[in-house]
């Protein structure tokens, strides 16, 4: 029995990426529809409702990158067969000594520190191999990478051109030289550059620029713990949450549980805070996770409710409880939350998953990892999610060099 190529068609824009590019040596009707930018913009559409499968990990960005710092590719257990990146989009990245500093649907951010400044910032889609460059922010490049990146594909829009792109592109760099305030610059696809929009003063704290929340209009960044120059008795003495809205041009504090705040001054043991996404995209629950790492114990809450700034505490568990047989796992490296449940974290030498929402209280091994330098016992590491999807870059992409 023959099958139409429209159904062909819609079968396999619910793949992922890895198994259309293999069914292309057998399936001539693949051969053809996985070329086709409407079909590219389909599939990218489809599996933005799905999870992502796999992660790039590199050293902190916070920490410096050299050249010779490997950015490591890993599907979460079970996608193997299902996620993945060519050999030569690895080799690339790595070749040009290239941050991914973001991800969305496909599409990574990336900043390559061999180039000059003024054009070291690039879109690339490793799966398809392509990319095509963005003019760098004044006094953003070299070694000042920006910090705080968010990368968000509005799949929503209708698709009227195959060659429209529908990204959106900010940037939100740290106070210089002592002022007191944060840029904002957004990146224009159509134009083809940056604007400016109302610096803001964003309270006394650091702020993790390296962990941005997308959520509700805004962009949320969680504070340091422990910063000298805040006082007891200020209203930023503890640590908060900062939403900067967009559309508005307006910021707003959000308060962290009381039991998250607590001790959060502690001087002796070190206490990190992150901030992730929470909850399926399928659904309108979708919300901000917020996660503390303090003498190796996890805890997690969820905003409730964004209006009224409620949380709910739904872990608290201890490294070791979790099942990890590491001996003398003293260093978690870095840790993130994936597809709204997972939590994921890395040691000096594997990296580890744990399902914050099942009944399991086991965690599983998803690799082992080079990014621990030798010189650094104490290197942290970061996590990027990535969608195997055929999402096209617009006019101006090309196939990645060979380098």
């Amino acid at each position: 029995m023959e099958i139409s190529e429209d159904i062909l068609q819609y079968v396999f824009s619910w793949l992922p990426a890895k198994p259309i590019y293999r069914f292309k040596a057998v399936c001539k009707s693949s051969s053809e529809f996985s070329t086709n930018k409407l079909f590219a913009w389909t599939q990218a559409r489809n599996l933005h409702v799905k999870d992502d499968s796999g992660f790039f990990l590199q050293p902190s960005l916070s920490t410096g990158f050299k050249h010779r710092d490997k950015v490591e590719y890993h599907s979460l257990p079970g996608e193997q067969l299902f996620s993945g990146v060519p050999q030569k989009s690895l080799q690339s990245l790595q070749n040009t000594g290239s941050k991914v500093l973001a991800s969305s649907n496909g599409l990574i951010l990336c900043q390559n520190t061999k180039t000059p400044d003024d054009r070291n910032l690039f879109l690339c889609n490793p799966t398809t191999q392509t990319w095509r460059t963005i003019p760098t922010p004044q006094d953003l490049g070299g070694v000042n990478w920006p910090k705080g990146v968010v990368l968000e594909c509005n799949i929503n829009n209708p698709i009227s051109d195959p060659d429209h792109q529908d990204y959106m592109l900010l940037i939100i760099h740290p106070p210089r030289d002592w002022l007191p305030h944060y840029e904002c610059k957004i990146y224009s696809p159509k134009e083809g550059r940056w604007k400016e929009k109302k610096v803001h003063k964003f309270g006394p704290r650091t702020l993790h620029l390296d962990m941005p929340v997308y959520h509700n209009g805004a962009v949320h960044f969680v504070s340091d713990c422990r910063d000298p120059s805040v006082r007891r008795g200020s209203v930023y003495y503890r640590p908060y949450i900062v939403a900067y809205d967009i559309n508005n041009d307006t910021t707003r504090k959000l308060r962290l549980p009381n039991d998250a705040r607590k001790g959060s001054d502690d001087t002796v043991h070190n206490t990190k805070l992150g901030i992730f996404k929470w909850g399926s995209r399928k659904s309108s629950s979708e919300s901000i996770c917020l996660v503390r790492l303090k003498k190796y114990v996890f805890t997690a809450w969820v905003l409730r409710d964004y209006d009224s700034v409620s949380w709910i505490r739904i872990m608290k568990i201890r490294v070791r409880a979790m099942g990890l047989m590491e001996p003398n796992p003293n260093h978690i490296a870095g840790f993130t939350v994936m597809n709204g449940k997972t939590l994921l974290f890395a040691t000096r030498k594997k990296v580890y998953s744990y399902n914050m929402m099942g009944r399991s209280q086991q965690i599983e091994q998803v690799c082992e990892h080079q990014c621990q330098r030798q010189y650094d016992n104490y290197c942290n590491v970061c996590f990027t999610s990535y969608s195997n999807t055929l999402h096209p870059l617009g006019i101006g992409a090309a196939t990645l060099p060979d380098i």
